[in-house]
């Protein structure tokens, strides 16, 4: 047995221009009413285009990945209003996307990408953090014992020797209790007895040297970082590099 009521249903679209210069990307709140009664409510962000061109029945498909709105600054200033995201190592603070970006514009304006504030706007890409204007966000890049993270470890370096050349970089933040520049332990899971040791730290990029190393390929940043920007030599045989039979 069933039994089927009709129900009238009001699907009420609010749209907001989200950044100063750039129309065609707008904020979203999609509702649905049933009665005086809200049982349905989605934010994003979409184009104008999409709204405009929307059907009855139609979707409020947000923008790919690629291309959505972050944030980038104190966690705290904006608790239950954004979302964590993985990319969280942006120099200039954490990054994090809007949960409900509808309700933050509506607040505090549209964004002006030419007056700084705490409140802004990114893109995010695939690996990089971008600028509305689609310039890169210096992020921090890691460096420890692992393989993709430079192997500063004491089978491939003379890490005392390296460790004087960094110790004193203001640009460097120590992964450690006491955020002290030091040679310490890898975790015992992953020591091996020719690869016991290594300096672990983050690298925060100014603009300039975030530039200098902009168009490096990925499996030859940090590399690029320890010679470019570190002036590490990395000569196996010579003053910071050992010689070894494999590549690092």
């Amino acid at each position: 047995m069933k039994k089927t009521f009709e129900i009238q249903t009001e699907r009420v679209i609010s749209y907001l221009e989200a950044v100063k210069g750039y129309p065609e990307y707008v904020v979203f709140k999609d509702e649905t009413w049933l009665g005086e009664k809200r049982v349905k409510s989605t934010q994003g962000i979409t184009t104008l285009e999409r709204v405009e061109n929307l059907t009855k029945m139609g979707s409020l498909d947000t923008l790919s990945t690629d291309r959505r709105f972050a944030v980038i600054g104190n966690r705290g200033k904006f608790r239950g209003k954004l979302k964590e995201t993985y990319f969280n190592d942006s120099s200039k603070g954490d990054v994090m996307f809007w949960n409900t970006p509808y309700d933050v514009i509506e607040k505090h304006g549209m964004i002006d990408p030419d007056v700084p504030s705490y409140l802004e706007f990114y893109w995010m890409g695939e690996n990089d953090v971008l600028t509305v204007k689609e310039e890169p966000v210096p992020r921090q890049i890691s460096f420890d014992y692992m393989y993709g993270a430079g192997q500063l470890t004491n089978k491939y370096f003379n890490l005392e020797k390296v460790l004087d050349v960094l110790k004193n970089r203001p640009d460097l933040k120590w992964n450690n209790r006491q955020e002290k520049a030091e040679i310490t332990s890898i975790p015992y899971y992953n020591a091996e007895e020719d690869s016991n040791r290594q300096l672990e730290f983050k690298w925060i990029p100014s603009d300039e040297d975030f530039a200098r190393i902009g168009n490096v390929e990925r499996n030859s940043l940090r590399q690029a970082i320890l010679t470019e920007i570190f002036e590490i030599d990395l000569t196996p045989g010579g003053e910071f590099v050992k010689v070894i039979e494999e590549d690092f």
